[in-house]
């Protein structure tokens, strides 16, 4: 399978953290249950991206895409975030919408992407 440079560095994480777990030392080991579980978090998260770039922006070119995402992401990230980074659940206004994408993808990794690194994220989809 051909996947974009950031999911196989997912992927070369998370076999490094294959790698650890199986270290007979107990420190080791807690190294790679953090890097499992990030290796995890950046996964979905970058699949709950290359998702929501097919559902709501689909006609776009990655360059205009990744801008379009990248400033509405700011935007919610600046307010609606900053309000719901608490909530357990996906509060119901944003179901269905581009917002959705950015709620989950923060409570993964609380932080918004550049343009840059989601054109990078989504090289082999265009």
């Amino acid at each position: 399978m051909n996947l974009p440079a950031p999911l196989r560095r997912v992927a070369a994480r998370a076999r490094a953290a294959d790698w650890l777990l199986a270290s007979p030392d107990a420190e080791i080991r807690a190294i790679g249950r953090e890097w499992a579980a990030k290796a995890q978090r950046y996964g979905e998260r970058d699949r709950l991206l290359i998702d929501g770039r097919a559902r709501f922006l689909p006609n776009m070119s990655n360059r205009a895409a990744a801008a379009e995402l990248a400033a509405q992401w700011r935007r919610y990230e600046a307010a609606g975030w900053f309000r719901e980074r608490t909530l357990d659940e996906l509060p119901p206004s944003h179901a269905g919408r581009i917002t959705e994408v950015f709620w989950r993808a923060m409570k993964l990794c609380p932080h918004a992407l550049s343009a840059e690194r989601l054109r990078r994220l989504w090289g082999d989809y265009e």
